[in-house]
């Protein structure tokens, strides 16, 4: 019984195309999506060039400036091109507003709305 359905190609999540936990969040991605992601994604990025990119950063975030524990390879969903590297939170920020300029500028409005 399908859970939910793939947020790329809208296929049914099943378990013949999902994992375990996949269907659990009913969101995500079915198999054959998410591994040509993964392809597309690793495209040009090799772990030599991931840490230039670290280097060229002095070990920052391209977004907040903060110092990454854990730097992680920001990349465009729809061409699949590797860009720079985030800390999880700047990704993360990037994926929950689909990475849509008017959604980050209306969240900036807003702020400046009600800040001090």
């Amino acid at each position: 019984m399908a859970k939910g359905f793939c947020s790329k190609c809208g296929e049914p999540l099943s378990k013949e195309n999902a994992t375990p936990t996949t269907l659990k969040r009913m969101t995500g991605f079915c198999n054959p999506c998410y591994n040509a992601g993964k392809r597309k994604y690793r495209y040009g990025v090799t772990k030599e060039s991931f840490e230039k990119q670290l280097e060229l950063q002095k070990g920052l975030c391209a977004i907040c400036g903060s110092a990454m524990a854990r730097p992680e390879q920001d990349h465009n969903h729809v061409t699949g091109e590797a860009r720079e590297l985030l800390c999880h939170s700047c990704n993360w920020l990037l994926g929950c507003c689909f990475e849509n300029k008017d959604i980050l500028l209306a969240a900036v409005r807003y702020l400046e709305k009600h800040l001090p």
